[in-house]
């Protein structure tokens, strides 16, 4: 780990030194540690500054990027003017770089106040990412394109914004949704989302004095990274299976590749949150007529609708179709060996509300890998998401398997007429 006594005129200009920064950089946005950043900072800066640096300008440049990200995650121990420089002039840097940029003004908030809020700051603030000229875009973006800029966007989204309230997510959600230029740019459409969402957070911060808002996204990414080591599981509790390091760099590329591409699923999770209002039979319409249709995406996106609203479950329970076909299917799959009266006792049970994990598990399968077609591996992905949104009794529906290095649904076996998870 390069460390703050590491940093000379000399081994900044050695060959691996931007190497070693972003390696540093890396580990400290990983983990946000604002005073290492600094300290390494600091020291940066000041040779950077040393006359007796040859070609100073050459290694700025070569260096700058990760420069300008070890600056945001100093943020909060940044002397006033350089911070707010960072947020005129580097903003959509931070933002592509993934900082989550309102935990560092957070932090910066907390450690500044004494009784009450520091107002005025949060003013700066607010109003600084709303002057910022730079213009959004993306590789989506053709030559030639009139783009817009930080402040355009947010002085369009303030012109959809009647209320002295703070902009809700919904809010947003729909501005995006109204906006022809973003229909056909996924990659454009999420930086302006990440940009309005940012503002939106420090301005309610500005509007209630409340700083729970800037948290929270923090709290979602490393909520994200306990269920991406929570989802890898090792079936080594049986005996002679043997995991290795090859297989499990194959799951996480394979849920790193599976997380990276789900801009299309987002974008009409977006779109159907707009629409729907949040309208479950609606939803249960759109999911059924994407089954129809194998349109996967949507069909996704509309299954993780429901599993967020806590409505999953219940459309299942309270669609006789879904369960006369899920009931099929699994007589199907473990070949007619459970009889008419325990299918009808699965049946009877989920619609009795009790948690049956299973016959959900199934139907998801059902949908994914039945009516779309989708592999094991991709259903499974799928599935570990879906059973994340779900909670934790159907955390285990989908997992990654350490001995063959893919994702796979979890097994069940026929016992005494009843679907029984493998141990």
């Amino acid at each position: 780990m390069l460390e703050p006594n590491d940093i000379s005129v000399s081994s900044i200009q050695q060959t691996d030194f931007r190497r070693r920064l972003r390696a540093a950089v890396d580990e400290f946005q990983h983990n946000y540690l604002v005073g290492d950043a600094h300290d390494l900072y600091l020291a940066l800066d000041r040779t950077l500054s040393n006359p007796a640096l040859a070609r100073a300008e050459e290694v700025k440049e070569a260096i700058g990027d990760d420069f300008i990200v070890l600056m945001y995650l100093a943020f909060p121990l940044l002397d006033e003017a350089p911070a707010l420089r960072l947020l005129e002039k580097h903003l959509l840097l931070a933002l592509r770089r993934g900082v989550i940029i309102e935990e560092l003004i957070g932090r910066r908030l907390r450690l500044y106040r004494d009784v009450e809020l520091d107002s005025v700051l949060v003013r700066k603030i607010v109003e600084t990412i709303s002057h910022n000229t730079e213009e959004v875009r993306t590789h989506e973006t053709k030559v030639g394109e009139s783009v817009l800029t930080v402040a355009e966007w947010i002085k369009k989204l303030l012109g959809t914004h009647s209320s002295t309230k703070a902009i809700s997510t919904l809010e947003i959600i729909q501005f995006l949704e109204s906006q022809t230029v973003l229909s056909h740019a996924p990659n454009l459409k999420d930086m302006v989302r990440r940009l309005l969402m940012l503002f939106a957070r420090v301005q309610s911060v500005f509007l209630t004095g409340l700083l729970d808002v800037l948290f929270t996204p923090l709290l979602e990414h490393y909520a994200l990274e306990d269920a991406e080591s929570e989802l890898i599981k090792s079936p080594a509790k049986k005996p002679g299976i043997n995991t290795n390091v090859e297989t499990l760099s194959m799951l996480k590329n394979l849920y790193a590749r599976y997380w990276e591409s789900r801009a299309p699923v987002l974008e009409i999770e977006d779109r159907l949150m707009a629409t729907t209002q949040g309208d479950v039979q609606k939803i249960k319409r759109i999911l059924s007529a994407a089954s129809r249709e194998r349109d996967t995406n949507t069909l996704v996106a509309a299954l993780k609708l429901l599993a967020r609203e806590g409505a999953l479950v219940p459309a299942l329970q309270s669609s006789p179709a879904w369960l006369q076909a899920v009931a099929e299917y699994v007589d199907t799959k473990y070949r007619g060996a459970s009889a008419h009266k325990d299918r009808a006792r699965w049946v009877a049970s989920i619609r009795a509300g009790a948690v049956n994990i299973p016959l959900v598990s199934e139907f998801l399968q059902y949908l994914l890998k039945e009516k779309i077609g989708l592999s094991e591996n991709a259903s499974a992905l799928v599935g570990v998401e879906l059973g994340k949104l779900l909670g934790h009794d159907y955390e285990p529906i989908a997992y990654g398997n350490q001995e063959t290095g893919t994702f796979m649904w979890s097994t069940f076996r026929l016992e005494g007429g009843k679907l029984i998870p493998e141990k």
